[in-house]
C-alpha cells in the first residue's frame, strides 16, 4: 500500500511526464528504441512508460509509439488515490496536509494575492471543503483558567524558558505580552500560528512539570489529554467533497506558479516536495541540460510519423468513434459515460438485458482498478434495481423485452423512476443513480436497434475520408492518409449507411418518451402524487422545526441573559468557575483536616503515650462521626478532653470546628456555580448552534420550491431528453460534423450540459 507522499510522486511525475509534446515525444521514443538515451531518460521510460506481462514497452496501434502511464486521479475517500493504492488513513493524511496548509495561509491572508488568494478562498472556510479545526470546550477552559494564570503569575520563571522552547513558543515576533494577549483577546481560536504557539507552550510546561516545582517551587496544573484540546477529525462529506476536488486541486498547484509558491511558503514542502522533485528530475525542457529532449520539427518527420500523429489527433478522436456502435455519444451522466466506456469489447449490442447485466461484472473489475467508486455504486444501482425488476411478478416480460421493444422499455423506465423517487426520500443520491440507468438503458436501447444495421452494410463501399471537400484533404499527405482509411475502415456514418440507419430502423425510439403521468396501469400517476404530499409533508416539517428553533433560541437567550445578570458571557464564565474552585478549596481544607487529625491520632494511639484510653477512644469515636458528617452533614459534638492538647491537636480541631457549619454553605455554592456554568456553557452552545442552524432552515425553507422540484417529473423531463434525436443521432447528445473533434465537443458540451437540460425543461411538459 502507497503512502500518501509515494502517491504524490507518482501523481507529479506521471503528470509532468506526460506533458511532454508530441514532437518531443517521438524525439524520446527514438532515443529509447536506439539505445541512445540518458540514464536519466532510461529512468523515464522505466517509471512512465507502460509495459506488457513481458515487461516490454507496448506501442499505439495508431501512432506507433510508445503509450505513456495514466496519471493516477484520486476519485475516492476508502478505496485509495487512482491506481497507486494505499489505506483510508492515508487519503485522510492528504486531506489534512492540505487542511492544516490552507490554515496557515488563512493567518497570512492579507500577505497573498491574486490567484494563490482565490485558491484559499476558494476551498477553505466555514462553508467549504475545508475548515479551521477548532479547540475543544476543555481546552478552551485548561488555556483560559489554568494556562494563563500560570503564565501571568510566573513570568519571570517562564519567559526565558519559553524563548528556547521547541517547538517554538515566543519569538522576535511574538513576545510573552503577545501570548497573554493571545489568550485574552481568543486570539489562539481563530488564528492558527498563535493557537500553535499556545498548544506548545501547555506541551512545554508539561513536560517541565517536575523541574519547575522542584527548581522555582512553580505547581503546574493538570494538563492531561492536552493533545486532545484540538478538534481535528475529518467529517465524512467533506472527505468526500474532497475526493471530487483533489485532482484539480493538485493539478492547480503545478500549473499556476503562483500558487505554486504561495502554496509551498506553508505546506512544508508534504505536497509540493514531491511536485518540485519531479519538476527537478525532469528537465526535458531545458536546452542547457543533458537530459534536455529536442523537439522533432513538423516538417522532419516522415510521413509514417506524419500519419501516425494525424491518426493520433484526428483518426482516434474525429472517426474511429463512427466505426464502433457506441457512437459519438456525448454522456449527461459522468457515471454512464465511465461504465458504457467500459462495458466488455465482446459484449454483443443484439443481447438482452440478462446478457449486460451478467457483463457488468467485468466492468466493475476495470472501475474498480480505477478506483472510479461513484461509478461502481451507480452501476451496482443499476444492477440491483434491474434484478429486481426482472423478478417481479409483472415485469418479467416487460424486463425481457426492454431493448428490443421501445413501449416495454418505457414501462420498465417507468418503474425505475418510482423506485428512485422512493428512495430519494432517505437517500437524495438515488436520483443521480437513476439517471445513470436511464442514460445507460438509451444507450443500450440505441445499441440494439442499430446493431443489425452495422452488419448489414459492413460490405458496402462507399467513400468518407477522402472526400475532396473535406477540409483534412488539402494537402497530399493528408489525402494519402485518408485514401487509406476508406480502404481499411466500413463506416455507417452517412450516404448508404445513414440511409439504412433512417428507413431500417425498426424499432421507432418515439415510442420510449413518456408523455402523461396517467397510464393504463394508473402506477405512475399514483407515485407521482404521493411524491408530492410526502414532499409539502417534509416542508411543513422543516417550518414546525424552523419554529421550534426559534422559541427555543429566545428561551435559551432569556435564561442567558438572568445567569450573566448583568456580566459580559465572558465574566459571568469566570466567576462561576471561581465559585467553583473557591467552594472546593473551603470543602478540601477540613477534609484535609479531619484527614491529618486522624493520622495524628492514630499515630499517637499506636505508640500509646497518651495517659487516657478512654480520652483517645472517645477522640476516635467522634472523628468517625466527623468522617460521617463529611458526607452527611451533620455536626457531631467536640469532646474536650486534655488528649487534645497534649498532642497538639488543637490546630486540627479548631479548623473543624470554625469551618464545620460552614460546609453545608460551601456545597450548596458549589452545586449552585457548577449548575450555572454548565447551563451558561450549555446555553452558549444552543444558541451559536441556533445562529447557525435557523438561518439555514430559513433559507433552506424560502427556496423549498425552487430546489425541491418534483423529481418525478425531473426524471420523466430527463428520459425524455436523452432520447431526443437518439434514432437519428441529431440529439443534443451527439455532435457529428458540427463538431467533428470529440475532445472540443465534450469540452463545450461539459460547460453547457446544465443549460441544455433547463432549456429542455422549459420547452416541454408531461400531460397529467
Amino acid at each position: 500500500m502507497a503512502s500518501m507522499k509515494d502517491f504524490l510522486n507518482t501523481y507529479y511525475q506521471r503528470l509532468i511526464f506526460n506533458e511532454m509534446s508530441y514532437e518531443q515525444f517521438v524525439t524520446f521514443c527514438e532515443y529509447i528504441k536506439g539505445g541512445n538515451a540518458t540514464s536519466k531518460q532510461k529512468e523515464w521510460a522505466k517509471k512512465y512508460l507502460k509495459k506488457n506481462r513481458a515487461g516490454e514497452y507496448t506501442t499505439d496501434a495508431n501512432t506507433g509509439l510508445y503509450e505513456r502511464e495514466d496519471v493516477p486521479i484520486p476519485t475516492d475517500a476508502t478505496e485509495g488515490l487512482g491506481d497507486v493504492t494505499h489505506t483510508p488513513e492515508e487519503w485522510e493524511k492528504l486531506y489534512k496536509a492540505f487542511r492544516s496548509t490552507f490554515q496557515r495561509m488563512a493567518s497570512s491572508r492579507d500577505d497573498l494575492s491574486g490567484d494563490a488568494k482565490d485558491f484559499l478562498d476558494k476551498h477553505f472556510g466555514t462553508t467549504k471543503v475545508f475548515q479551521p479545526a477548532k479547540i475543544t470546550a476543555v481546552g478552551k477552559d485548561k488555556i483560559e483558567n489554568d494556562l494563563y494564570p500560570l503564565l501571568l503569575n510566573h513570568k519571570s520563571v517562564l519567559e526565558s524558558r519559553l524563548k528556547s522552547a521547541y517547538p517554538p513558543v515566543l519569538s522576535d515576533d511574538f513576545t510573552y505580552q503577545n501570548l497573554l494577549d493571545a489568550i485574552t483577546d481568543k486570539k489562539y481560536q481563530t488564528d492558527t500560528d498563535v493557537r500553535d504557539r499556545v498548544m506548545n507552550a501547555v506541551s512545554y510546561v508539561d513536560g517541565e512539570r517536575m523541574p519547575l516545582q522542584a527548581q522555582h517551587g512553580v505547581t503546574v496544573p493538570n494538563f492531561t489529554g492536552y493533545e486532545n484540546w484540538i478538534d481535528d477529525s475529518v467529517q465524512p462529506d467533506k472527505l468526500a467533497a474532497f475526493a471530487a476536488e483533489c485532482d484539480s486541486m493538485l493539478k492547480k498547484i503545478h500549473s499556476d506558479e503562483k500558487v505554486r509558491k504561495a502554496f509551498g511558503s506553508y505546506d512544508g514542502g508534504k505536497i509540493t516536495g514531491p511536485l518540485n522533485k519531479a519538476l527537478n528530475d525532469q528537465k526535458y525542457n531545458d536546452a542547457n541540460s543533458e537530459d534536455y529532449v529536442q523537439p522533432k520539427r513538423y516538417e522532419k518527420l516522415s510521413i509514417t510519423e506524419k500519419i501516425a500523429e494525424w491518426c493520433g489527433d484526428k483518426y482516434s478522436d474525429l472517426f474511429e468513434k463512427y466505426a464502433k456502435l457506441k457512437g459519438d455519444a456525448l454522456y449527461f451522466s459522468d457515471e454512464a459515460k465511465l461504465i458504457c466506456k467500459n462495458l466488455p469489447d465482446d459484449l454483443k449490442k443484439t443481447d438482452n438485458l440478462d446478457t449486460v447485466l451478467t457483463a457488468l461484472s467485468k466492468t466493475k473489475e476495470k472501475l474498480t482498478a480505477k478506483h472510479q467508486l461513484k461509478a461502481i455504486k451507480h452501476l451496482e444501482w443499476f444492477e440491483k434495481t434491474m434484478g429486481e425488476l426482472k423478478n417481479a411478478k409483472n415485469m418479467k416480460k416487460t424486463y425481457a423485452g426492454a431493448l428490443q421493444h421501445g413501449g416495454q422499455l418505457r414501462e420498465l423506465v417507468k418503474e425505475v423512476m418510482i423506485k428512485a423517487v422512493k428512495e430519494s426520500e432517505s437517500d437524495p443520491s438515488a436520483i443521480d443513480k437513476a439517471k445513470t440507468t436511464l442514460e445507460m438503458l438509451s444507450v443500450l436501447h440505441f445499441g440494439f436497434t442499430t446493431s443489425k444495421i452495422m452488419d448489414t452494410i459492413k460490405d458496402t463501399d462507399f467513400s468518407l475520408f477522402s472526400d475532396s471537400k473535406l477540409s483534412w484533404n488539402k494537402n497530399e499527405t493528408m489525402q494519402f492518409v485518408t485514401k487509406a482509411l476508406d480502404r481499411t475502415v466500413k463506416f455507417a456514418f452517412m450516404g448508404i449507411g445513414y440511409g439504412i440507419t433512417m428507413a431500417k430502423n425498426a424499432y421507432s425510439l418515439s415510442k420510449t418518451k413518456i408523455k402523461s403521468y396517467s397510464d393504463e396501469h394508473g402506477n405512475l400517476a399514483g407515485a407521482h402524487n404521493e411524491h408530492l404530499k410526502r414532499t409539502a409533508d417534509n416542508k411543513k416539517t422543516l417550518e414546525n422545526e424552523l419554529n421550534a428553533n426559534r422559541a427555543l433560541h429566545a428561551t435559551t437567550e432569556t435564561n442567558l441573559l438572568t445567569l450573566q445578570a448583568g456580566r459580559s458571557y465572558a465574566r459571568a464564565e469566570a466567576d462561576f468557575t471561581t465559585g467553583i474552585r473557591t467552594n472546593e478549596t473551603k470543602i478540601n481544607d477540613i477534609t484535609t483536616a479531619v484527614n491529618a487529625l486522624k493520622s495524628a491520632l492514630q499515630t499517637h494511639y499506636v505508640r500509646g503515650t497518651h495517659p487516657d484510653i478512654a480520652d483517645a477512644t472517645e477522640l476516635e469515636n467522634w472523628l468517625e462521626k466527623v468522617e460521617n458528617g463529611l458526607a452527611q452533614a451533620t455536626v457531631p459534638t467536640m469532646p474536650t478532653h486534655g488528649v487534645m492538647v497534649r498532642n497538639g491537636l488543637n490546630a486540627h480541631v479548631a479548623t473543624i470546628q470554625n469551618e464545620w457549619g460552614n460546609i453545608q454553605t460551601y456545597r450548596t455554592n458549589l452545586k449552585t456555580n457548577q449548575k450555572n456554568l454548565n447551563d451558561l456553557v450549555n446555553g452558549k452552545q444552543i444558541i451559536d448552534e441556533l445562529n447557525q442552524r435557523i438561518p439555514e432552515q430559513e433559507a433552506e425553507f424560502a427556496n423549498w420550491d425552487t430546489t425541491h422540484t418534483d423529481k418525478m417529473e425531473e426524471l420523466i423531463k430527463y428520459w425524455n431528453m436523452l432520447e431526443t434525436g437518439r434514432n437519428t443521432k441529431t440529439g443534443p447528445m451527439y455532435n457529428w460534423f458540427r463538431n467533428l473533434s470529440q475532445k472540443n465537443a465534450e469540452k463545450r458540451f461539459a460547460n453547457d450540459r446544465a443549460g441544455i437540460i433547463a432549456r429542455y425543461n422549459a420547452s416541454h411538459s408531461i400531460a397529467a
